[in-house]
């Protein structure tokens, strides 16, 4: 039995080198593109991130206000700050 399971994985090993040889040039054209892609989502994720958290801080801020844990002032301060970010952000994705 232990030769049988043996010859599988050997038949296995053999089939996924041929298939390695077999796709070679396509990998050779598809990887440059493919890590294209793998950059052009890490950029996209980091955006929507900075987004997404500058949201979150915003609500925080409100939270934080409607609690009594700051002043009208320091919320006006820091609001202006996650404000112009935000600003910033946007208009370098544009």
């Amino acid at each position: 039995m232990s030769t049988w399971h043996n010859a599988s994985v050997d038949d296995t090993d053999k089939d996924a080198k041929l298939l390695k040889q077999a796709l070679g040039p396509l990998r050779l054209l598809l990887g440059p593109l493919v890590d294209v892609a793998a950059q052009v989502k890490k950029q996209i994720d980091a955006e929507d991130g900075g987004k997404e958290g500058i949201m979150r801080e915003l609500r925080e801020l409100a939270a934080a206000l409607d609690r009594g844990e700051i002043d009208e002032d320091e919320y006006d301060d820091r609001e202006t700050i996650l404000l112009d970010r935000l600003e910033a952000l946007e208009s370098s994705s544009s």
